[in-house]
């Protein structure tokens, strides 16, 4: 039983791993994505396709946001049943 809980902390450390390099390139692309939006002439931005640039990179930030803590939710309560183990 004692290995099957090393083998599944190993498992979440790798899930915690995973994450922080997701959330990593999801900055990375966002960072890249508001400098394309930054380098537009502010007719653009200000323009119908310069807004649904906009929304959709605020919905890229908010999902990222909410796989962010979602998966450190996750992570979080399998911690916690395995201590309770």
């Amino acid at each position: 039983m004692k290995a099957q809980l090393k083998e599944v902390q190993k498992l979440l450390d790798k899930m915690a791993f995973l994450k922080e390099q997701i959330a990593e390139e999801l900055q990375t692309l966002m960072e890249i994505r508001i400098e394309h939006f930054d380098e537009k002439s502010e007719k653009w931005q200000e323009s119908e396709k310069g807004y649904e640039f906009q929304e959709k990179t605020d919905e890229m930030e908010n999902f990222a946001d909410e796989f962010d803590t979602n998966i450190d939710d996750a992570i979080r309560e399998l911690e916690d049943q395995i201590e309770n183990f």
